[in-house]
């Protein structure tokens, strides 16, 4: 499975399908920073903690098979690049499809991958969702 850096899916089509644009929080903070005088390190702290862990959440998946028409996203802290050492790994996987049983990945192989708990289950970990997107 590739968990791609959003800036390499930008404007990127998959089966037809446009991307959203991504706009990057950098330009938003760094301009409040200059505006307001203040400093925001703890949101660069937490930047760099997201991408350092992304890498290693790239290692941990590799192996795991996504469907064609199926992807990974990782939401929540991941999305706002605000990933602390209190962050769990929120995700979803989508289909760009009508849902269908045996849909690859399924929830619970991600989650193994990333290290945490399954679905349902009462331990901490991922919390995690699985949505189908028709395309028309």
């Amino acid at each position: 499975m590739d968990l791609a850096a959003p800036r390499d899916r930008v404007g990127a089509s998959r089966r037809g399908v446009r991307q959203p644009r991504r706009v990057t929080g950098d330009r938003g903070v760094a301009r409040l920073e200059t505006a307001s005088g203040v400093s925001f390190h703890h949101i660069a702290a937490a930047r760099a903690e997201t991408e350092r862990r992304l890498v290693e959440r790239r290692l941990r998946t590799a192996s795991v098979q996504v469907d064609e028409d199926a992807t990974v996203v990782l939401m929540g802290s991941w999305g706002r690049r605000e990933v602390t050492s209190e962050s769990d790994d929120d995700f979803m996987v989508l289909l760009v499809a009508a849902p269908r049983e045996k849909a690859l990945p399924s929830i619970e192989e991600v989650a193994e991958a990333l290290g945490g708990r399954t679905p349902g289950s009462k331990r901490q970990g991922p919390q995690a969702a699985v949505k189908a997107i028709e395309v028309v």
